[in-house]
């Protein structure tokens, strides 16, 4: 059974990558872009970077990595309106392709976070003035000036309603599985929901707004 598995999955992302190549390589920047990435990982598996350094870190979770497909981060943006100029934090980014894709192929302005070493250090070659890496664990970082912040896969979601209170009123987080709704009904509202088609069969992916002002907000003298 784990080898069908292993097959279909294999077998996906090598449908998906003929698609993003069809879809995507039209435009020359992104297309550009996305060959020197392809070249940066030529004969390293992401997934096994990803488990040597959880192993290192004693970490329960050695497989919590996993990357969206663009055709699929396509879906959820056009689902879930996310726009052009608009700042986009990707909690636990990876590589980075999907920063890449929202960048040069949707128009946002990204930052993707992530506490691998080895992802981050090449996705800086990839940065401008649209598109930078942090490499730091999410639960550090202020969240004020984000208008979306999107998560696939993390290995502890528990701290993340409760980093995410920076966040402004009305900004949208995009989650994989779990409505970030769940952990804090009173901060986070769950407004839609669209299935999806990952490497590992369907997910749901969630969209929920921040329904009260943030901390830095709260804190403001109010006007009389």
């Amino acid at each position: 059974m784990s080898y069908l598995i292993r097959f279909h999955s294999d077998w996906f992302r090598v449908k998906e990558f003929f698609k993003d190549f069809w879809l995507y390589w039209r435009r020359p920047h992104f297309a550009k872009e996305h060959i020197k990435f392809l070249l940066a990982y030529l004969g390293q598996n992401p997934f096994r970077i990803s488990r040597t350094f959880l192993e290192k870190r004693g970490e329960e979770d050695l497989y919590a990595y996993g990357e969206t497909p663009l055709t699929v981060l396509e879906e959820i943006c056009d689902a879930f309106d996310v726009k052009a100029k608009e700042r986009v934090f990707e909690i636990g980014c990876g590589r980075g392709l999907t920063c890449l894709w929202l960048r040069h192929v949707r128009g946002c302005k990204v930052t993707g976070v992530d506490f691998v070493p080895a992802f981050i250090a090449k996705a800086k070659s990839f940065e401008d003035a649209d598109l930078k890496y942090v490499l730091e664990d999410y639960t550090r970082l202020s969240y004020e000036n984000a208008d979306v912040v999107y998560l696939y896969s993390y290995s502890d979601t528990e701290p993340l309603a409760e980093t995410l209170l920076t966040l402004r009123k009305g900004a949208k987080v995009i989650t994989v599985s779990f409505p970030i709704s769940d952990l804090d009904p009173k901060n986070f509202d769950l407004v839609s929901h669209i299935p999806v088609l990952m490497p590992w069969g369907e997910a749901s992916v969630y969209l929920s707004l921040k329904k009260t002002a943030s901390s830095k907000e709260s804190a403001l003298p109010q006007q009389p």
